[in-house]
């Protein structure tokens, strides 16, 4: 434990410069002992190339440890390796296997990752209603994809009756988060009046936020407003530059 404890510390520079190599070290000698939390940390090393080179065919050897003693976070990291093809064949079934396993306990990010399965079909048959459930869950512990995910079913009617009002709350909520889509959604909501009142300053806002991280349809947008001076001054230069 001492020796994870460590590995934790150089991973995270909780009171050490932040190491990965390291923190592989110790995770390494504390992962040699079987300790679970150690297996995973190794497992995010090698799937994000993290002090070692990236490679996602051990980082499977250390997530399939840890999961086999139902450690949620490397049952997830095997669900994500799983649904894209990384280090393994490309399989839905078993990645929804590690996801439920996962999300039984709790792990927000394999609820969303079991949301995006039945949202989409993919190794289940598609299911609106179970979708929202996974997302709802995630949503809850705040997993900003899971809140936009949730915002989007009730701007659709997916699974839910269509409501602006519940799709702005759950779309702010991701978006406070930072999250790009969310921003950008918020800002369709102030720009057509969709659950809030018509703002185009507000829109422009979340538009800018967005924008700002590159998202491509929130910098046409930030350009349209410019170009007709909706909620800015009209401003050529301006407009092209988004353009």
């Amino acid at each position: 434990d001492a020796e994870n404890g460590l590995g934790i510390a150089y991973s995270h520079g909780l009171g050490v410069q932040q190491d990965w190599a390291k923190a592989n070290y110790w995770f390494t000698k504390a992962a040699e002992q079987g300790n679970a939390d150690a297996e995973n940390g190794l497992g995010i090393a090698y799937s994000h190339g993290l002090g070692v080179q990236q490679d996602w065919a051990k980082a499977n050897y250390w997530f399939a440890k840890a999961a086999d003693q139902g450690n949620a976070d490397a049952e997830n990291g095997l669900g994500i390796a799983y649904s894209h093809g990384l280090g393994v064949q490309q399989d839905w079934a078993k990645a929804n296997y590690w996801f439920t396993k996962a999300a039984e306990q709790g792990n927000d990010s394999a609820e969303d990752n079991l949301g995006y399965a039945y949202h989409n079909g993919l190794g289940v048959p598609q299911d609106d209603a179970k979708a929202d459930y996974w997302y709802q869950e995630a949503a809850n512990q705040g997993d900003a994809r899971a809140e936009y995910n949730m915002g989007n079913a009730y701007d659709e009617g997916l699974g839910v009756p269509q409501d602006d009002a519940k799709a702005d709350y759950w779309d702010q909520k991701a978006a406070h988060q930072g999250y790009a889509r969310a921003e950008y959604y918020m800002g369709d909501a102030y720009d057509e009046g969709l659950g809030v009142p018509q703002d185009d300053a507000k829109a422009d806002y979340w538009y800018q936020k967005a924008a700002n991280q590159g998202y491509a349809r929130a910098e046409y947008n930030m350009g349209n407003a410019y170009d007709e001076g909706l909620g800015v001054p009209q401003d050529d230069a301006k407009a092209d530059y988004w353009y």
